[in-house]
């Protein structure tokens, strides 16, 4: 969806690999018993159980104490919302959907002076980070500024700030006449564009 896409970006981070998870927390002296107790916060339903049993079940495989991973649950998003705003929650899940089909408007959501109460929840701070982002921000669309991108995109995956690039499957229903790509999540109709509507034709 976005020009500063890179192909070449190493999978390395969203590779699953236990053994390179258990061999990284004994690298730094991660134990059983000093790991940190770690508090899944989300809207209560059925469904944000299952996510937080599947995140559970990771870490279990890796040797994270199963005690030591809980789930907060908050009745109303609206609740869960003020709790994130208010930098109350430790671990969370979230999703984003582009307003804009440019890389700024997620990396946007490091951006250090975002810090909560604004789209930054992760509350991530890099000054360098900061500094390339406001460089960034002044430029025209092309080559040089699609490098400071890919730069800033390392840094988030460096620092391990998220976990992103989970795609969810939906189903997407239509009248067989009308021609449509999958509303990609752009704001203000962006894909009504590409919809058309078949018109009935005969032949004699």
């Amino acid at each position: 969806m976005v020009p500063a896409y890179d192909p070449n970006l190493s999978k390395d981070s969203i590779t699953y690999d236990p053994d390179g998870a258990r061999k990284l927390l004994a690298q730094f002296g991660w134990t059983a018993a000093n790991l940190p107790r770690l508090e899944f916060a989300n809207v209560a339903s059925v469904t944000s159980t299952q996510q937080y049993e599947q995140f559970r079940g990771f870490l279990q495989k890796i040797g994270y104490p199963r005690d030591k991973i809980v789930i907060k649950n908050y009745a109303t998003f609206g609740d869960f919302n003020q709790a994130l705003k208010l930098s109350k929650v430790q671990f969370f899940g979230e999703g984003w959907g582009l307003d804009y089909p440019d890389s700024q408007d997620t990396l946007q959501l490091f951006y250090g002076p975002n810090h909560s109460p604004g789209s930054n929840n992760f509350n991530y701070e890099n000054p360098q980070y900061d500094k390339l982002f406001e460089q960034a921000s002044t430029m025209q669309p092309g080559s040089e500024r699609d490098t400071i991108y890919h730069k800033l995109n390392q840094m988030v995956i460096d620092d391990c700030v998220v976990i992103s690039a989970l795609s969810r499957k939906r189903v997407y229903v239509w009248q067989k006449k009308v021609i449509a790509l999958p509303d990609r999540q752009i704001e203000g109709g962006y894909f009504l564009r590409f919809v058309d509507v078949k018109q009935n034709t005969r032949h004699k």
